[in-house]
């Protein structure tokens, strides 16, 4: 009889490893690999800070206290309205006109802001102008500006700007404008940030 109860409690404890087997063999049968990479960003947040000053749209970008190193170039549409004079060009320091864009000369690092980037917005001062034109018209100016993550070589050098990447951000910033040419802002703009 000791025998017997032996062998059932053998069988019993046999039972119960056999029966929580599957269950251990179906927790390792889920197990999956993954092939394949995806590429992980540092983020290159910025923040555009606007501000009109009679004839003169001023544009300043700041990188975030968090973004990693990028480079920043603007493009700016304006109307063309026959009142509205063309000819002068936007200017800033360590800004350069390259492939329609102006591109800021350094790299922004996290918190950094580019200098001024100075947009003339001028009516005409002719008579056909001041004809076409009333204080207080209305137009829109377009200002488009792109980041991209600064690479860098085995040696630690930058690389040059890679404007056809697909890690390019791109930001459409649309402001209303007047003729009025006492008016310090045109419209909807962020605040602060602009210095000078």
């Amino acid at each position: 009889m000791r025998k017997n109860h032996k062998i059932l409690a053998l069988l019993a404890v046999a039972m119960l490893l056999i029966v929580s087997v599957p269950s251990a063999l179906s927790y390792f049968s889920t197990y999956t690999s993954a092939k394949g990479s995806r590429k992980l960003n540092i983020g290159n947040e910025t923040e555009i800070y606007e501000k009109v000053e009679g004839n003169t749209k001023k544009i300043q970008i700041t990188a975030d206290k968090d973004s990693g190193d990028i480079y920043v170039r603007v493009k700016v549409f304006m109307p063309e309205l026959s009142f509205l004079d063309t000819t002068q060009k936007p200017s800033g320091e360590n800004w350069s006109l390259v492939n329609g864009y102006y591109e800021y000369g350094e790299i922004l690092k996290a918190g950094d802001s580019t200098t001024i980037l100075n947009i003339p917005v001028v009516v005409k001062d002719s008579e056909q102008a001041k004809a076409e034109v009333k204080e207080g018209d209305q137009f829109h100016v377009i200002v488009i500006y792109e980041t991209v993550a600064v690479k860098y070589d085995d040696k630690g050098n930058a690389l040059p700007a890679d404007w056809k990447s697909n890690e390019v951000s791109v930001t459409v910033q649309e402001e209303t404008q007047t003729t009025d040419p006492t008016t310090e802002t045109g419209g909807e703009t962020t605040e602060g940030g602009i210095e000078g």
